[in-house]
């Protein structure tokens, strides 16, 4: 699955507690994370330690994801 498509429905249900949902962004977006986390960091186990952190950070918030920008936007900031 691509970032590009990951529907309003799967971030509804993941939101909603569903857990295949929320993998589904998982998968999608955690190179995205990594990757950018990466660049930061510069060092894998702390690149790979930011990205858990900020997925259960996304697990936590996501109910208050607004679609008012992409998914992507709103996990980068």
């Amino acid at each position: 699955m691509l970032m590009e498509n990951t529907s309003d429905n799967i971030i509804e249900k993941a939101a909603g507690g569903d857990q295949d949902a929320f993998e589904l962004i998982y998968r999608a977006f955690s190179k995205f994370v990594y990757n950018v986390a990466w660049r930061i960091v510069s060092k894998h186990e702390d690149a790979e330690e930011v990205t858990q952190e900020v997925f259960l950070t996304v697990y936590q918030k996501l109910s208050s994801f607004r679609f008012q920008s992409s998914l992507k936007t709103w996990m980068y900031r």
